[in-house]
């Protein structure tokens, strides 16, 4: 079929008698914008690099790292705390003191 035959077909009517439609739940996309200041621009160009590296689009990675900080966020283990430097010092003082087991 040539283009001059696809165009006239295009243009005749289509019968659409007895047709059904069928709907489908479309899933949900949400987009996010990330604007880069000049001042980011070191980022920018790791996150470029770190995506072509790993065969993905920088959305992709930026998923992926939204992703793995969401699980890391859920886990016990994982809190963020707050320490005085001379307390985490004492701490470190009394880990290097247990005997190894």
């Amino acid at each position: 079929m040539n283009r001059d035959d696809a165009l006239r077909l295009s243009q005749e009517p289509i019968d659409l008698t007895g047709a059904t439609v069928e709907r489908e739940a479309r899933p949900v996309r949400m987009t996010y914008s990330v604007r880069m200041r000049k001042q980011d621009e070191a980022l920018a160009l790791w996150l470029e690099e770190e995506a072509d590296r790993r065969d993905l689009t920088p959305s992709d990675l930026l998923r992926e790292l939204a992703d793995e900080a969401r699980i890391r966020a859920a886990q016990d283990e994982d809190k963020v705390i707050t320490v005085r430097v001379g307390e985490l010092h004492r701490m470190i003082d009394r880990i290097a003191e247990r005997p190894a087991a």
